[in-house]
């Protein structure tokens, strides 16, 4: 015990003094004997308020030149008001001013060339930033959480910005200007510059994910020609912005950069652009090669030919809108439809059963109010309201999520070739009352495929001889109203006769009919009729 109460103690003395010597005020360490380098470091007393790095120290006979400021240097000091950099030092160690909450300005000269991790993160009431030309890179959070910086200079010579370099709660600056040195500006570099008006991006290549995200006040962007990579939400929630241009060097685009930018009624991407397109005026971001739409607004028109809808493409808050999902879509990936919207229209009901949906969120009827919203997002078949929904026979399986959230939908009829609905594709219907199944034995279902809210009050009709079937049935047994219906075979009329019926005509697509129109077999309150 007496041993390792001796080891703690000599790493605590360790700590406490971790340089060489002290000199002018200044604990240095050596860091060449050879050139009479040395750098400033912490020691065991705090530093004074006011600190003037030197250019020079002297300790015996030796005259050392201050060529870096080191890792940490200020720890356990946070009321240095005022700085200044000797004109020998050429690097600010990580952390070397981290949280010195009344430090209000910082001038790096000329003579630095690196800025360190999070060298003067938390120094949150800085108004102004001054960084030499000297300067190449600014490593990640060197300026994170200056939440009062009214003024930003970036030296001319710097190449790279790292994450979440100048991140911010509320920044104060409203211009914001990168120079044309810079080519990488990494990941939230400029999150929280909430009053930025004008943002100049010189002549930077790649811009990453989130990086100039909570610009609430930038109502203008200008991409530059020179771009070539927009990262994943590069400019999420800019809510005053109102058009995009995609230049043509553009080939990388990450998941919608424009997310939760309510304002943008506008998008197009230049006609040279080899990689991404914005065909038939549709003011959406399309991927060519596979025809999956990427980035829409509260304007777009989705393209005849577009197959998929990409990850949160549509993602417009507070923005009520209609939207029409042609035929050819297949495939909508997670969160495509996180918004929002008034009224969906499809013309083909097969083709919307076909899709493959990534999530609850992927689905344009699944409203983002909420699932017990009053006023739930519609769903026109062919311009007709859909409330009574019969599943085409050559549908063998309804996908996951087909339904999910569709409040109006009162029944729903399963042709006896249906094998299975999956997870939540009729979630959410919370008033759907009745259910037709005409298969003798139970499609499969998972325990979350219905809303639960309609076990009790709902009623599911089958084929005589079945209800015990379906009491049994995985999750089927959860409805309380389970009915038999008689034996009846297929009926036969005379075309006039079916057309002159009461009730309401679908054909075996489940297209609903205004009347039968010609010989053959449709499907007349639940029942086959075959008219002739």
């Amino acid at each position: 015990m007496r041993q390792v109460l001796t080891i703690i103690l000599l790493c605590l003395s360790t700590w406490a003094s971790a340089y060489d010597f002290k000199a002018d005020g200044f604990y240095c360490n050596v860091l060449s004997a050879a050139d009479s380098t040395v750098e400033v470091t912490y020691g065991d007393v705090a530093y004074p308020d006011n600190i003037a790095i030197p250019s020079r120290v002297q300790h015996g006979d030796t005259l050392y030149y201050v060529t870096r400021i080191g890792d940490h240097f200020c720890k356990g000091t946070q009321t240095i008001r005022s700085l200044s950099i000797g004109k020998y030092v050429n690097s600010i160690g990580e952390s070397a001013f981290n949280t010195q909450i009344v430090l209000n300005e910082v001038y790096i000269p000329d003579n630095v060339k690196v800025i360190g991790f999070r060298a003067f993160s938390n120094c949150v009431r800085l108004k102004s930033i001054y960084i030499g030309d000297g300067v190449d890179s600014i490593q990640g959070e060197a300026f994170r959480g200056s939440a009062y910086l009214q003024e930003l200079r970036i030296g001319n010579n710097v190449r790279y910005i790292g994450k979440q370099a100048f991140s911010s709660n509320h920044a104060r600056a409203t211009k914001l200007s990168i120079p044309k040195s810079v080519k990488f500006i990494d990941d939230e570099a400029f999150v929280g510059f909430w009053d930025v008006e004008e943002l100049d991006l010189g002549e930077v290549e790649s811009i990453g994910a989130s990086a100039f995200s909570q610009l609430y006040n930038l109502k203008s962007l200008i991409l530059p020609s020179t771009l070539k990579k927009i990262g994943d939400l590069a400019f999420i929630s800019v809510r005053s912005l109102t058009k995009v241009f995609i230049p043509a060097n553009v080939t990388d685009i990450g998941i919608n950069p424009f997310h939760s930018c309510r304002g943008i009624k506008s998008i197009e991407v230049d006609e040279n652009n080899p990689v991404y397109d914005s065909r038939n005026g549709c003011n959406a971001i399309i991927h060519s090669a596979s025809n999956n739409l990427i980035v829409g607004c509260q304007t777009t028109v989705i393209p005849a030919d577009v197959v998929s809808i990409g990850e949160s493409a549509f993602t417009v808050p507070d923005a009520n809108i209609n939207i029409t999902i042609p035929p050819s879509v297949s495939t909508m990936f997670t969160d495509a439809f996180s918004m929002v919207i008034d009224t969906v229209c499809i013309s083909d009901l097969q083709s919307w059963l076909s899709v493959a949906f990534y999530g609850q969120y992927s689905n344009p009827i699944r409203n983002s109010r909420g699932l017990s919203a009053e006023t739930p997002t519609l769903l026109f078949l062919n311009d007709e309201l859909l409330t009574e929904l019969t599943i085409p026979e050559d549908i063998k399986k309804i996908n996951s999520y087909a339904f999910v959230g569709y409040k109006p939908l009162k029944s729903l009829s399963l042709h006896e070739y249906l094998g299975s609905i999956g997870t939540k594709a009729f979630y959410g219907c919370s008033e759907l009352e009745r259910i037709d199944v005409y298969s003798a034995y139970p499609p499969q279902i998972t325990s979350d495929t219905f809303d639960k809210s309609i076990y009790p009050t709902a009623t599911v009709y089958v084929p005589y001889g079945s209800k015990e079937i379906f009491s049994r049935a995985n999750n089927w047994s959860n409805f309380k109203n389970i009915v038999e219906r008689q034996t009846t075979a297929i009926g036969s009329a005379p075309l006039d006769e079916v057309t002159n019926r009461q009730g309401i005509i679908y054909d075996l697509q489940g297209r609903r009919m205004s009347d039968a129109k010609r010989q053959g077999v449709y499907i007349l309150n639940g029942k086959k009729i075959v008219s002739f």
